[in-house]
């Protein structure tokens, strides 16, 4: 699924549910946290490329979160099979520890591992590799149950068909918050 049919899949679940869970402190801790990442370029071999990401952050206490992250990015590497009219999809988690300042600030790092894979928008194609990001970003709450992420910075390492590559993903977008406490 890509990022769009992700965005019309969940939109009807975001609208009906957020205002009926509208009703603590705009900046407190919710049991699940969903992001659109929709604003945003990766920086790979000194060309940036368009790249949109979504993640679901399960609260652990006020302060941790496990979180489920995918992005999908336009890239080309060199030295690999990844051509310029393939994408890139990565599916990565791991922990999240946030800290909130006053009633409308929070900022977080995080570090996730996982995969990325090339494929073309016809279909999948088998060039697999390992991939590690880390690195943060500050949300701005909006309503209790609607956040802007402000800024979401994060350097990427992927070895994908034999090539290692980094890259500085940089994104903005909206914050959902579902459940209490």
């Amino acid at each position: 699924m890509n990022c769009s049919g992700l965005i019309r899949t969940m939109l009807p679940v975001v609208l009906f549910v957020a205002p009926a869970l509208a009703q603590d402190a705009p900046n407190a801790a919710r049991k699940v946290e969903v992001s659109f990442l929709f604003l945003g370029s990766v920086r790979t071999g000194g060309t940036y490329q368009e790249g949109r990401c979504a993640d679901v952050a399960v609260t652990v206490t006020e302060s941790v979160a496990i979180v489920g992250a995918t992005c999908a990015t336009h890239q080309y590497l060199h030295g690999t099979t990844v051509e310029a009219e393939d994408s890139l999809g990565s599916y990565r988690g791991g922990p999240r520890f946030r800290k909130r300042f006053g009633s409308r600030i929070t900022t977080f790092l995080e570090g996730l591992a996982g995969v990325e894979t090339g494929f073309r928008h016809g279909g999948f194609r088998s060039n697999t590799g390992f991939s590690i990001d880390a690195g943060g970003g500050i949300d701005l709450a909006l309503k209790s149950w609607l956040g802007l992420r402000m800024i979401h910075a994060k350097y990427q390492t992927t070895w994908i068909d034999g090539g290692n590559v980094n890259g500085l993903l940089v994104h903005a977008g909206l914050v959902f918050r579902f459940g209490k406490r």
